[in-house]
């Protein structure tokens, strides 16, 4: 299905190659080759190393937009009111929203420590959370409230899914933490929106035309965008209403209703991969937060960004995550295997011998 979509998104891309036609065979090859890269991976990884895997993958998908953003602030401070940002190596200036994306799976790091894997060291947890810290200057830096909304979704969902899968012992010693946390950021810092570290935001905050209720005046591009899926079916123009802000509507935009569809699918398809993989092992608790958060952190992407269009690395993650997830549930029905064939031997011999 994967293969389907790129196929019919790079034929028709290739009516209006906007971008260049190298881009006919990046959008014809990359989603195939990083979700068989995905699969390799996994192949490679023991059943404990996943859940380090995607934290390493999310950290290695943002160094990038990291180094960039940290000279920035190191040079000019946050104080700083243009939100675009070039990349380290060049002079031009890429987009706040595109550079915003790289961290979309470091904005899940909070969720994952609530689970105090046993498995990391006091200084890997310190690691992590201080290359969260960097992430959350960089969000920052860029005005991004789609990243802030995607920390507080996948925050409050962690919460939701380890509440009833722990003991009360650990959930009292987690409302403690983040209440005392809560309360050095009250006491520390300022909110206020003339506030210096918040310039980036001042503008876009007090705009009368960019707000909740209007998806950060999105509602009018997705309306538009709904009734070209009718009107034309096989595509339309950046002259209608610019990029829809949706990852299905602007595959449509460019690569038709078909397209659209087999994208469609195959989204419903890594939704179903992923419920199977958590449920083949609940008490899997890091693993599951982890791969939770960030589904819903790359969903969430995708309802409100062009992705394809902008940060097609982005999408290419999502094929790579999609492969990792395919191979850890055939490692953990394997085990499963196993183990039940190690259960039925013992139970045989304990019959043979008294």
């Amino acid at each position: 299905m994967l293969l389907a979509f790129s196929v019919v998104y790079a034929l028709f891309y290739l009516m209006d190659p906007i971008g260049g036609v190298q881009y006919f065979f990046i959008y014809l090859t990359f989603p195939v080759t990083l979700y068989l890269w995905g699969k390799y991976i996994a192949y490679r990884l023991e059943l404990s190393d996943f859940t380090m895997a995607f934290i390493v993958i999310g950290l290695v998908f943002s160094s990038i937009g990291m180094i960039s953003i940290l000279l920035n602030i190191m040079s000019d401070g946050l104080g700083q009111s243009s939100r675009d940002i070039p990349y380290f190596w060049a002079e031009t200036s890429r987009n706040a929203t595109n550079m915003a994306v790289l961290f979309v799976f470091n904005m899940c790091i909070p969720a994952y420590l609530m689970t105090n894997d046993k498995r990391l060291s006091l200084l890997q947890k310190g690691i992590l959370g201080l290359l969260f810290f960097i992430s959350l200057l960089c969000v920052i830096r860029l005005g991004s409230r789609s990243q802030l909304a995607i920390l507080m979704f996948t925050f409050v969902i962690g919460l939701v899914y380890l509440f009833p899968r722990q003991r009360i012992k650990q959930n009292v010693g987690l409302l403690l933490a983040l209440l005392a946390l809560s309360g050095v950021i009250y006491k520390n810092v300022s909110f206020d929106l003339n506030a210096n570290w918040l310039a980036a935001f001042e503008s876009r905050l007090k705009s009368s035309k960019n707000t909740v209720a209007n998806a950060g005046n999105r509602s009018e591009r997705w309306e538009v965008s709904l009734q070209n899926l009718v009107d034309k079916p096989l595509g339309w123009g950046l002259e209608d209403i610019g990029h829809a802000h949706n990852l299905w509507l602007d595959t449509a935009r460019v690569g038709s209703l078909i397209s659209a569809f087999l994208l469609l699918i195959y989204t419903v398809w890594a939704l179903l991969n992923l419920k199977k993989a958590v449920f083949l092992r609940k008490k899997s608790l890091s693993i599951n937060v982890v791969m939770i958060c960030f589904f819903l952190a790359l969903y969430l992407s995708f309802m409100v960004e062009p992705i394809i269009d902008s940060s097609f690395t982005f999408f290419t993650a999502f094929c790579l995550f999609n492969g990792v997830i395919l191979i850890y549930r055939k490692k953990i029905s394997e085990s499963k295997k196993e183990q039940e064939l190690v259960h039925t031997d013992t139970e045989n011999i304990s019959e043979i011998v008294p």
